[in-house]
């Protein structure tokens, strides 16, 4: 009798860490395959978390127009405190080639051009553009910016005019070519989908994107936690 309540007595307990263990076995599985899995990855946000997020800051870019005041020192090399400052790359045209991390410490809503900025590309600038609307209080830490390789002259400043964007522009196709990559491979991808809104943290991160069926108010409620959250940008 003894006997029989002893092992009654430890299959009780196998039986209670059995099931006390098995929530954080399970847990520590998930997250193994979570983290060997980059096309997994599960949020409470709107976007699609890149599992990796892709830095930008030294891709290559062309800026010129009204976008020029907005990159830290493009408007001259002139010495600082004494300090020659590196000289500037040009273009063909005469405008500066920078590194992204040229840009402030800001969050950046990017929409690239496909075509001419067709019906996609449009829409999407006008959804971030609205994001800084209703966004006034933080209007200052959002950077709307189209991205593009060749688009019209004409329509770059008919857009520029409209949403109030920042331009950058490849400085030759292969630079383009490059500068999307970190886009789709970032998000296991083997192609580019000019479809997205893609979202660059302050260090020049890209972090997240959106699909074209997304909504202003999908993007709104994301970067509303993001702005409420960080100190940086």
């Amino acid at each position: 009798m003894f006997k029989e309540k002893k092992w009654s007595n430890r299959i009780q307990l196998i039986l209670l860490f059995v099931i006390f263990s098995a929530p954080l076995v399970g847990a520590y599985a998930y997250h193994a395959y979570v983290s060997n899995n980059t096309n997994v990855l599960v949020t409470d946000n709107n976007g699609e978390f890149y599992p990796r997020p892709q830095d930008l800051a030294d891709i290559p870019f062309t800026i010129s127009g009204a976008s020029i005041a907005k990159v830290d020192g493009s408007e001259s090399n002139e010495a600082k405190d004494g300090v020659e400052a590196p000289e500037i790359k040009k273009n063909a045209e005469g405008f500066p080639v920078l590194p992204f991390n040229s840009f402030d410490r800001r969050w950046y809503l990017i929409v690239p051009a496909d075509q001419n900025c067709a019906e996609v590309c449009a829409a999407n600038l006008e959804k971030i553009a609205y994001i800084r609307v209703v966004h006034a209080r933080y209007a200052g830490r959002i950077i709307s910016m189209l991205a593009h390789n060749g688009v019209a002259s004409e329509r770059v400043d008919e857009l520029q005019k409209q949403f109030a964007l920042t331009v950058i522009e490849s400085p030759s196709r292969e630079n383009f070519q490059q500068w999307l990559e970190p886009f789709y491979q970032g998000r296991g991808k083997t192609e580019f989908d000019p479809s997205r809104i893609y979202m660059v943290d302050p260090s020049k991160k890209l972090m997240m994107s959106y699909p074209a069926d997304a909504t202003p108010l999908d993007i709104y409620d994301d970067m509303k936690r993001l702005l409420k959250t960080s100190r940086v940008g």
